[in-house]
Formats: C-alpha cells, structure tokens, sequence
C-alpha cells in the first residue's frame, strides 16, 4: 500500500490547453510528473483516481517527519528558478501556477509543522505568477 510522505513540497504548472509537452518545450525545464487532461496519471496518490481535469506539469520533493519544509522548498524552487520570466509569461498566457506546500503532522513530529518564506523566494513566486497554497493534516 502506498504510504502518504510526510512533508511534500510541489511546484505546478496546469492548463486547459497547453499539454505537458507544450509546457516542457516554453520553460525547458524536464519535470517529476506530468498529467494529460481527461486521463488518470499513473502515479496518483488519491485513494480514488480520477481522470486528470487539466494538462499539467509539477517539479516534487518529498520527505518524512524529520525533514524541514525550507529544505524541500529550497530544492524545488532552485530547480524553478532559471525558468521563472518564462513561467511568467505563461501564467501571462492563462496557465494556472501554484507552490503548494502539504504537511501531514503530529505531536510527535521532531521538526514543528512552522516555516517561512525567504525574501528571495516570495520575489521568485511574484516573477513566476505563482500562487502559494498550504494543506496542513493532522
């Protein structure tokens, strides 16, 4: 059975109209997973799958409870980053653009469910468009 990773930082880019390659071929940046709208992704973790409502492209990072949050957001968005004016015009064009963070946590959890966003790192979401978003469960 697949078991939900603790902490999980994702960087996506969805479109109606632009299809993953599309994307690919507009920021030259190979992705974690890609999903074509209409089809379920074969690596989905819903309990559920469903059919992809979107095309999308998304850079991951994940890790357990010990792993701090800026060390996943720092390897995502260092992977972002020489991309960010072309994901901007993207957004520009209608792509939706979204740093999500998820944090599954506990009592026990020896890193605490608290982070932040550096100066530099909110100055690259504003250049991409990106929205940031935060899913906290217990």
């Amino acid at each position: 059975m697949y078991e939900t990773p603790r902490r999980r930082v994702q960087f996506v880019i969805a479109s109606d109209a632009l299809t993953p390659e599309d994307i690919i071929s507009s920021i030259e940046i190979t992705p974690d997973r890609t999903a074509w709208k209409g089809l379920v992704p074969p690596d989905s973790m819903l309990r559920y799958p469903r059919p992809a409502r979107d095309h999308s492209w998304e850079i991951r990072e994940t890790g357990g409870v010990d792993t701090p949050v800026p060390v996943l957001l720092d390897a995502v968005l260092v992977r972002v980053a020489p991309a960010a004016q072309r994901i901007g015009e993207l957004r520009a064009r209608g792509c939706r653009v979204i740093l999500s963070v998820v944090l599954y946590t506990s009592p026990a959890d020896p890193v605490g469910p608290g982070f932040a966003l550096t100066w530099d790192q909110i100055k690259l979401l504003g250049a991409c468009g990106a929205d940031f978003e935060v899913d906290q469960y217990l």
